[in-house]
């Protein structure tokens, strides 16, 4: 929590009172999830502001007396340094990520400004302003789906925008290739070249018709010097989906209701990954080509306004 003098312009002005002195203010505000801002009212009293309850903290000078605290994230356990203004430190905002702890998560963004008209006063005024957005993150393939128009040849490539943690799932809807070809689905670190999971699935005669699962450092050093070998539940041109999710050691690959549990290495890790790839091997491959209808993973997030 940090404190400055000022006190909430825009709000909601039905909000109750609470009789509680500063310090157990500050730190009831500090553990509630929802709270982004209390007011000291009082030495013996002050008021808890949520998600959407304020908007904007007209900023003060401490010949006023009036005190708030935000609940701001910062970027080390250290204060930051007197140099730099609070709340925001010398930054032109700052963003907190809470969650209700059951899915939902929701953003608290602090900007400041110079010029917020006060209709009291009719008067520009210096202030602190909150924009809220909510985080939706995809949790399953969706059922109304738009299928992917791929324009281009594969490889198709998908961009992960934070890391694929345990715990994380990547799912994906497509067809099998025809007969003789296969489908691949590298989760790829292009940066180091690494493969800490690479999945091929192989249309090939009865004798080679299986799930190929390896993993791979630095594009050409197989760490493992047989595949592992599984049996292939799909025929070729065949709608399938995979859903892979892990630990630190294992990954879970689901085809439809065939579970496999393959082990990871330590030494390249499943969340350093920055992209998932289809058809890929470290070169777009005539025999790669199975088809993609859908991808995502439950890292796919987009804020919405509030």
């Amino acid at each position: 929590m940090v404190v400055v003098y000022g006190e909430p312009n825009v709000f909601c002005k039905n909000l109750d009172d609470t009789q509680e002195n500063w310090e157990d203010c500050l730190q009831n505000c500090l553990n509630t999830w929802s709270c982004v801002l209390v007011h000291q009212l009082t030495e013996k009293s002050c008021k808890f502001f949520t998600i959407q309850d304020v908007r904007n903290v007209k900023i003060l000078d401490s010949s006023s007396n009036k005190k708030v605290a935000f609940k701001i994230s910062l970027p080390t356990d250290t204060c930051p340094r007197e140099t730099q203004a609070p709340p925001l430190f010398g930054n032109d905002s700052s963003s907190l990520i809470i969650t209700n702890g059951e899915g939902t998560y929701y953003k608290s963004e602090v900007t400041y400004s110079p010029e917020t008209w006060d209709y009291t006063e009719e008067i520009n005024i210096e202030t602190w302003d909150f924009n809220y957005g909510m985080l939706n993150c995809l949790t399953d393939i969706p059922e109304n789906y738009v299928p992917l128009d791929i324009t281009e040849e594969y490889p198709y490539y998908h961009k992960l925008t934070s890391p694929f943690s345990p715990g994380e799932t990547f799912f994906m809807r497509g067809k099998t290739a025809k007969l003789g070809k296969v489908t691949t689905i590298a989760f790829l670190n292009t940066e180091t070249s690494d493969y800490p999971l690479y999945i091929i699935l192989n249309q090939e005669h009865d004798v080679s018709n299986n799930v190929s699962i390896t993993i791979w450092k630095n594009n050409n050093q197989l760490l493992r010097n047989i595949p592992e070998i599984y049996p292939n539940p799909y025929g070729p041109e065949e709608d399938f989906e995979i859903r892979v999710t892990s630990t630190k050691d294992v990954a879970t690959i689901y085809f439809n209701t065939t579970k496999i549990e393959y082990p990871l290495y330590s030494g390249v890790p499943l969340p350093n990954i920055n992209y998932f790839v289809i058809n890929y091997n470290g070169e777009s491959q005539p025999n790669q080509r199975g088809e993609l209808y859908f991808l995502g993973w439950t890292g796919d997030c987009q804020y919405l306004n509030m």
